[in-house]
């Protein structure tokens, strides 16, 4: 088997191609670390090269900025800087903020949740938010328990919270409960097989029920 090099790169657009950077901040992580794994792949160590290839697999917008930064004497390392700088690649690292998860649990702290598709619908939501805090540090496991609790409607969380102490009596009421609990709970408390998920039959009046004589 023959050793691949840099013409073995793959046209834009194609299978193996990384999906055109159109200037998205967002999308400058995943591109660039598509790219660097396309040119190991393909055996590319010069700069020269890796700076040059790149613009292949940008829009017209991109590459036309690319040509401005590209010298003879630049460096890999130094051109992908600048193209996380100038893309706002860390615009995607502040995602979300605190305040975002404030006002997401004072908004759903008001709504009902009566099924399971509802309370499911709030776990992704939460965690979108707050996993995405936590996984960088902005709040720990504390803090992300108690927002999922606040979250959540006071009449439900008297339902959630006798259920939640008869699975575990022994919990220390001075720290929050624990969101994967909670989300058992939801499923037991809503789950789609119980016999009285569905009471529409019996549920609907008969106008005609007592029969005159």
């Amino acid at each position: 088997m023959s050793t691949r090099t840099k013409y073995d790169m793959p046209v834009k657009g194609s299978k193996h191609a990384p999906k055109t950077f159109k200037g998205q901040p967002h999308h400058v992580k995943e591109f660039l670390e598509q790219y660097e794994e396309l040119i190991e792949w393909n055996n590319i160590t010069d700069d020269q090269s890796k700076c040059k290839y790149l613009q292949r697999y940008c829009n017209r917008e991109v590459r036309e900025l690319l040509e401005t930064l590209i010298e003879s004497n630049t460096t890999w390392q130094n051109l992908k800087k600048k193209f996380e700088e100038l893309f706002d690649s860390d615009q995607n690292e502040k995602r979300y903020k605190k305040s975002d998860l404030k006002r997401f649990v004072e908004e759903h702290r008001e709504r009902r949740i009566t099924s399971l598709a509802q309370a499911r619908s709030y776990y992704r939501k939460f965690q979108r938010i707050a996993g995405w805090l936590k996984i960088k540090g902005t709040i720990d496991t504390k803090e992300y328990n108690k927002a999922f609790w606040k979250g959540i409607n006071r009449s439900l969380r008297n339902k959630l919270e006798v259920r939640y102490l008869r699975a575990k009596p022994n919990h220390d009421l001075k720290e929050p409960f624990e969101v994967e609990t909670l989300v058992q709970i939801f499923n037991e408390l809503f789950g789609r097989d119980r016999f009285d998920n569905d009471d529409s039959d019996f549920e609907e009046t008969d106008s005609s029920g007592d029969e005159s004589d």
